[in-house]
């Protein structure tokens, strides 16, 4: 399927009803490919696709992020998921995956560094003894439901641990997942990425980490709504119900002269 065929296809289905998984991976390519394509056709195409899912608040903000993108280099295939977990197994440094576009991982500064090791450190203090695992930055992450792969700060199960296959480095089944936030990646890990993990049958808690200032937000499922909490003072406590854990705010960032 062309890239046009590609998008007319995805409008005639996305108009009418909420759009399946592999529909959706396909209005994604079609649309990362838009650099082969008439200008006027692609504000109109994004016109119709975005007047279209008022029912798909994930996808708007996958559209909207792509149409700003432009200018970037077009892709020049899909990605398979097999494809990205051969190369990244293979690979020396980390990427992510989304509806078939690879996404390179910058490094970490040194505060992001410290505030995640304090926060592996501390909860794996309090949860060695209760059949809870923590994993680092290197255990990657599946989402099943969309398909995609990330590699979370800190990641933790609170019962036996899920892998995709044999190889026992994706992980399936996280409860709490923990991001540290940089300037390049704030938006993403706020917006599109959290889409994505909420996608997650076992996850109960979402925790955003500030490594410019004292912030942390902390997201929880409570039934089928998020509920986000913000703490930012140093007497603050973060409190992780999930799995039983708290983790004051002084403790997190202990090793840092940060502002409050």
């Amino acid at each position: 399927m062309n890239t046009e065929a590609g998008l007319k296809r995805c409008v005639e289905q996305t108009v009418v009803a909420p759009i399946d998984i592999q529909t959706r991976g396909t209005l994604l390519f079609a649309l990362s490919t838009l650099g082969s394509l008439d200008t006027t056709f692609i504000g109109d195409a994004f016109d119709i696709f975005t007047d279209g899912l008022a029912h798909d608040k994930h996808l708007y903000q996958c559209l909207t992020r792509r149409r700003y993108n432009m200018t970037a280099v077009p892709v020049e295939k899909y990605i398979t998921p097999q494809e990205y977990i051969n190369a990244e197994r293979n690979a020396t440094t980390k990427s992510e995956y989304i509806y078939g576009e690879i996404l390179a991982m910058s490094g970490a500064s040194n505060a992001h560094n410290i505030i995640t090791v304090e926060i592996i450190t501390e909860l794996n203090i309090q949860l060695r003894k209760h059949g809870c695992f923590v994993y680092s930055g290197d255990m990657r992450v599946k989402t099943e439901q969309t398909g995609a792969y990330f590699y979370p700060d800190v990641v933790v199960v609170s019962d036996k641990p899920r892998f995709e296959d044999n190889v026992f480095d994706t992980l399936l089944n996280p409860i709490l997942i923990v991001e540290v936030l940089s300037p390049s990646t704030e938006a993403f890990d706020r917006g599109e990425k959290f889409a994505h993990y909420q996608q997650l049958d076992t996850l109960r808690e979402y925790v955003l980490v500030s490594q410019e200032r004292m912030r942390v937000e902390h997201y929880r499922l409570i039934e089928t709504q998020w509920i986000a909490k913000t703490l930012e003072a140093p007497q603050d406590v973060l409190k992780l119900n999930s799995i039983e854990c708290k983790l004051p705010l002084t403790d997190i960032y202990t090793r840092l002269s940060i502002s409050e």
